[in-house]
């Protein structure tokens, strides 16, 4: 069981790194790249999701036959992950073999502002309105983000999740226009500080890490002294975040937090007694309830998809909002065993986008990603923070369909012939 083990985890941290080494082939990237910075960047919250948060259940943790098996499924969800966007590029590929890339940089740094400009208005105007539709008020809500961000967005979800894809691409617009390091350091500083008011942590995260990300789409001779400063920074402002999460630091109490194997144990324990069954199609196809806002069906269940599973192990938590995860892969896995597990992940809607994105665009870098409007859009759909975050199936493509659209427009319009 150790030999599994060793397995199993030295081929999770070979896996992880596997989407980002795949980017930067495929799109003929150097080595130091947004995609690898990402990877280096988070690899520490990898080890404790997957590695080291199992410690909390023993010392034995290395010999217990379910967590392995999680582990186990971890890693065919994410080899077949990668398998599946490597099939789907090289069927893209083949129908986009006689398109080559003209580099005409139709998106210049005028309208690259302008789009800026015109997305931090919509999401100032979102915020508004989500901040004055809540009890707490405008005021209420810029005084104590947080307790606005956990009580008082029920119902007006679509304005939270619409004002975070704003900033996001008002943020990611701004950056690429400046060409300045210290216009650029000042850009990521005033863009969290709008985060802040959003209490959107992982978002506070994730436009530091793309700080570093357009530094090296300018090969900027800054970007080590970037990694040198942002790299402890957000390592503490993870700590902060534990502590206000949990109230100590505590390591037990920690590696709890990053948990999301033990349910997973639970499951596949039950499901080895026979306990639990598989949902055989209930948890794939009851997930489609997902795409329909509560607003407009109020008979939707609050139990659909994965929340059959919560609903055994914690009643009442999906009518809550609480819902404790599981590790990656066992939705697919639920349904159909090994065979689901294997099928759902090839033919998931997102590995052939990817696939898609990576044959469209051949190559990456700040003149492909302004060449047209629909690279502007692939472009942020691949890098820019948290873009599209609580946005599913057809709600996710009306809301690229949105933003096609405004690109288009602010790129064939000129104004005094800029």
């Amino acid at each position: 069981m150790v030999i599994i083990y060793c397995l199993n985890v030295t081929l999770a941290i070979v896996l992880y790194y596997s989407f980002s080494l795949l980017a930067t082939k495929t799109l003929r990237l150097t080595i130091i790249n947004p995609f690898t910075i990402y990877a280096i960047i988070l690899f520490p919250v990898f080890l404790l999701e997957n590695i080291l948060a199992p410690l909390f259940y023993g010392s034995d943790f290395a010999l217990n036959q379910y967590y392995n098996e999680a582990l186990f499924i971890y890693n065919i969800y994410s080899f077949v992950g990668v398998l599946s966007i490597i099939f789907f590029y090289f069927i893209f590929n083949i129908a986009f073999k006689n398109r080559e890339i003209y580099l005409t940089c139709l998106i210049s740094h005028t309208k690259l502002k302008r789009i800026s400009n015109i997305t931090l208005v919509l999401f100032i105007t979102l915020f508004v309105l989500l901040s004055s539709k809540s009890e707490i008020g405008i005021s209420g809500w810029l005084t104590n983000p947080r307790d606005g961000y956990q009580n008082y967005r029920e119902g007006n979800g679509f304005l939270y999740a619409f004002s975070l894809s704003m900033l996001s691409v008002s943020y990611f617009s701004r950056a690429l226009a400046l060409c300045s390091e210290i216009k650029l350091f000042l850009c990521a500083i005033f863009y969290c500080t709008l985060v802040f008011f959003l209490d959107r942590k992982p978002l506070f995260f994730h436009l530091r890490f793309f700080y570093l990300a357009v530094l090296s789409l300018n090969k900027s001779r800054f970007l080590k002294f970037g990694l040198i400063l942002v790299t402890p920074l957000a390592a503490c402002a993870i700590l902060y975040n534990l502590f206000l999460a949990i109230g100590n630091m505590n390591v037990d109490v920690v590696l709890s937090y990053f948990d999301q194997y033990q349910n997973s144990i639970y499951l596949l324990q039950d499901i080895d007694k026979g306990v639990v069954k598989f949902f055989n199609g209930t948890v794939y196809f009851s997930q489609f309830w997902s795409y329909i806002p509560r607003g407009l069906f109020p008979d939707k269940p609050f139990v659909y998809g994965f929340l059959h599973v919560n609903e055994i192990y914690y009643p009442g938590a999906a009518e809550s909002g609480h819902t404790p995860a599981f590790s990656k892969g066992m939705d697919n896995f639920v349904d159909y065993g090994y065979v689901g597990l294997v099928i759902l992940t090839f033919l998931s809607p997102m590995n052939i986008f990817y696939g898609y994105i990576f044959a469209k665009l051949k190559m990456f870098n700040a003149k492909v990603i302004t060449n047209s409007a629909s690279c502007f859009l692939l472009s942020i759909i691949l890098i820019s923070p948290s873009f599209g975050t609580y946005f599913a199936g057809p709600a996710y493509v009306l809301l690229l369909i949105f933003f096609l659209i405004l690109f288009v427009l602010i790129e064939r319009i000129t104004l005094r012939g800029r």
